[in-house]
């Protein structure tokens, strides 16, 4: 699959929420052999790390648009199952914005993305449900906060899009806020999951 391949005209849903599911990192620190992809990981109720966090996201998004690099084959296999788009990029290597820019360049929604990271399956309907109701009311960039600590999803208006374009290939969306702090809301949320990854093997649990 190439690049850019799923590029859509807008929708005529002005509400239209595209979600952005990054899923590229080799999570080495998860194995440093590099055998077991820790996105394939079975969690305790069976289900694969990728398979929880998109099946979470997937209720509060019109498309959810999966970007991966070039060993993307496994993931794509074994979430065949669920109505994904995907998005392959050779560029994600060179970091999280490069991943960001492969998703955006490849979509245009309406009012905009919720950004979602492939390693974080215990986010709360709650959460979901909080960030998808800032975009459709017109936020412009906001995410999740738990006990202080700034969470995921984030989401960004679709008025941000050559912004997001624009960033350095390992800069996140976080970067647009330190240009213009103004840009970012905080939503607070009674979820941990929100700031939680599966990072080691002992984070499965």
């Amino acid at each position: 699959m190439r690049p850019g391949t799923i590029l859509h005209e807008r929708s005529g849903n002005m509400q239209e929420i595209i979600g952005i599911m990054l899923a590229a990192g080799r999570g080495t620190r998860f194995d440093p052999t590099g055998q077991r992809n820790k996105l394939l990981a079975p969690l305790p109720d069976g289900r694969a790390v990728l398979r929880a966090s998109c099946a979470n996201l997937l209720p509060w998004v019109d498309r959810l648009v999966v970007v991966t690099g070039e060993h993307g084959a496994p993931l794509r296999a074994a979430l065949a199952d669920l109505p994904l788009e995907w998005v392959e990029s050779d560029r994600v290597d060179l970091g999280m914005g490069a991943s960001l820019k492969a998703g955006v360049g490849a979509t245009d929604p309406a009012a905009g993305w919720l950004f979602a990271l492939g390693d974080m399956p215990y986010i709360t309907p709650g959460t979901l449900c909080k960030m998808r109701d800032a975009l459709r009311a017109g936020v412009r960039l906001a995410r999740p906060a738990h006990g202080g600590q700034p969470g995921h999803p984030v989401a960004c208006a679709s008025a941000l899009r050559e912004a997001l374009l624009q960033l350095p290939d390992e800069a996140g969306v976080a970067a647009l806020a330190r240009r213009d702090p103004a840009l970012m809301s905080s939503v607070a949320v009674d979820d941990a999951g929100c700031v939680r990854d599966v990072d080691l093997p002992g984070d499965l649990g």
